[in-house]
């Protein structure tokens, strides 16, 4: 059975939502026709507000909340950084959650930073929460997404424009003189691995070559999953020469594969892919590679959730902002 939300009641008393959203917060801050309707509803329909509902009454604390996948990551431990450094000029304090990319999880912390009364909420989505983080924008409009977009969501997002960036790499090995491409990506459920992957696609397609399906190989988890994935590929007889990785760790992978096979790179097989420090500086020879900027991410992501909540009682328009990554040739 469906589980009855703020929606199913606004559509049976014909009060809007966020009237329904006052009324649960204080009853008597709404009409009391409109207070009798939204009451009735909720008892025939047996609506049991969310945990959180009662209490955004309350005051907020001084407290942002950024709740990501993964704090060890360097991308994410970077990001966090640059908004604990922004925030701290600004008088807040922030609290980190680390999700582990369990939805579970996500709605837990989710629902205790409503609940002490955050003043904004920073989200990495894990993506399996849609419909429930659409429910607590009704309630709670100081939530916002960074680094992974989702298209469903309506709420201010901030990520780096993960289809140019698939697209600039793939576009400057096209420049090269590559036309085989073998692809290793993340999680198929991944927004920035779909969207990459999008870019890479649309490079590609400029030139009428697509991607044969025994080399795109996808669900690669961690550097351990892209080396093995890189070493079976160098197996067969007619493997690619160029070898795109749709993010760090899985770059990481095929160039410790590349190393200790004693690969002749780039002049036998071409790597690139993605990464946070500059491949100039960190990998043993020549790999192009976009330049993630994590400090950049944090920043953009801290200054529009200032701007939210400075403008929290003007009803704007969620926004979505895209950030260019750069291309190391």
């Amino acid at each position: 059975m469906n589980r009855i939300t703020i929606k199913d009641v606004a559509r049976l008393s014909g009060v809007s939502i966020s009237s329904i959203s006052r009324y649960l917060a204080d009853p008597t801050s709404i009409k009391p026709a409109a207070a009798i309707l939204v009451s009735k509803a909720i008892k025939e329909l047996n609506y049991v507000p969310s945990p959180f509902a009662q209490n955004l009454k309350s005051e907020m604390t001084n407290n942002i909340a950024v709740i990501l996948p993964d704090i060890s990551d360097h991308f994410f431990s970077e990001t966090c950084k640059a908004i604990c450094t922004l925030f701290y000029m600004y008088n807040y304090s922030v609290t980190i959650c680390d999700t582990d990319n369990d939805p579970e999880k996500e709605r837990r912390y989710i629902d205790e930073m409503v609940k002490n009364r955050s003043a904004g909420i920073m989200l990495v989505p894990c993506g399996k929460n849609t419909e429930y983080i659409k429910d607590v924008l009704e309630l709670f409009p100081r939530l916002m997404i960074f680094d992974r977009i989702e298209p469903d969501i309506k709420a201010d997002m901030v990520s780096e424009d993960n289809v140019r960036s698939g697209y600039i790499l793939a576009r400057h090995m096209l420049n090269l003189g590559h036309r085989r491409f073998a692809v290793l990506s993340g999680s198929q459920y991944s927004v920035n691995m779909q969207y990459r992957h999008s870019g890479i696609k649309k490079a590609l397609g400029e030139e009428n070559i697509s991607i044969e399906d025994e080399y795109s190989v996808v669900n690669l988890m961690n550097k351990h999953d892209a080396m093995l994935a890189f070493e079976a590929l160098l197996k067969k007889p007619d493997c690619p020469r160029c070898i795109l990785a749709g993010n760090t760790h899985l770059l990481e992978g095929i160039v410790i594969t590349a190393s200790r096979m004693k690969l002749s790179v780039p002049d036998e097989y071409s790597l690139a892919g993605f990464t946070v420090e500059d491949p100039r500086y960190i990998f043993p020879f020549h790999v192009p590679a976009v330049l993630q900027n994590p400090t950049e991410l944090g920043t953009r992501a801290g200054e529009m959730m200032l701007k939210r909540l400075r403008n929290i009682s003007k009803n704007q328009a969620p926004k979505i902002q895209l950030i260019d990554t750069e291309l190391i040739p």
